[in-house]
């Protein structure tokens, strides 16, 4: 969650984060300090109660984390003139209270994730789902396939489309020849490139099923996160598929060498 000032560059992000024991798998969330100082812009970790089984108590969880960013606003010294949730839920929907409360705009992002998945959480969950819909200024999302879901689910929500961009200069395009000759990627080769998280709701399952049948083309699966990792290096070690590469977790620098070499 982030609250801007005007202009966009006075930014203060607000993450909040749950309590943790000092001991297991969420044990690297115990020690999170108050403020984080290694930012260009200052980043701040109110704690709140995640309850658990999140498919019976997430709505709850949204609750508390409310709570959560209106103790942390209510002592902080920064101002906002904007509220901006990173996503829908619980971002947006614990900022509903602070943008009423100090008449402030309220924007979100709705990820694909959320919307998508809208009908497995219970019918608490849903119900916060469609409130912040409804009452944030605008939903941003990155497609007219999400905005479409979104005023299924709340004919009101005022929503805006904008893709996921990047900055052309940023690809070192001019070079594509003798990056082509570091990645090792075979001479007249077409590099088709997927970049993106290995999961199902990804495509990934269906884009296996048919790399058989595409020949002569280099298959470069670029990803961080999911189960299909080794499933794609199986699959691209087959006589029957096309040559290709798995890289995994690159850098921002290697995904662009990446998408400079793609056909």
């Amino acid at each position: 969650v982030a609250a801007f000032h005007v202009p966009l560059a006075d930014v203060a992000a607000v993450v909040p984060r749950p309590h943790a024991p000092p001991v297991g798998p969420c044990s690297g969330y115990h020690g999170l300090p108050a403020t984080d100082d290694g930012f260009r812009y200052p980043v701040a970790h109110p704690r709140f109660l995640y309850l658990l089984p999140k498919s019976l108590l997430y709505h709850l969880s949204g609750d508390l984390m409310a709570r959560s960013l209106q103790s942390w606003y209510d002592q902080t010294e920064q101002t906002a003139d904007v509220f901006h949730g990173c996503h829908v839920y619980p971002d947006g929907y614990g900022l509903l209270d602070l943008a009423r409360t100090h008449s402030r705009p309220l924007p979100a992002y709705a990820h694909g994730t959320i919307i998508n998945e809208f009908e497995t959480f219970n019918g608490g969950t849903q119900r916060r789902i469609r409130q912040t819909l409804r009452e944030t200024d605008t939903v941003f999302c990155s497609g007219t396939q999400i905005a479409e879901a979104i005023h299924a689910l709340e004919p009101t929500a005022s929503t805006r489309v904008v893709p996921i961009g990047a900055t052309p200069a940023h690809f070192p395009v001019e070079r594509t020849d003798t990056l082509r000759q570091e990645l090792q990627v075979p001479d007249d080769a077409t590099v088709v490139l997927f970049c993106g998280r290995f999961s199902e709701a990804k495509g990934i399952a269906d884009l296996l099923d048919v790399l058989p049948d595409l020949d002569d083309l280099y298959f470069v699966f670029v990803g961080h996160g999911g189960d299909y990792r080794e499933s794609i290096r199986q699959t691209l070690a087959g006589d029957e598929t096309p040559a290709g590469t798995v890289q995994w977790k690159l850098s921002p620098v290697a995904v662009r060498r990446w998408f400079a070499v793609a056909d």
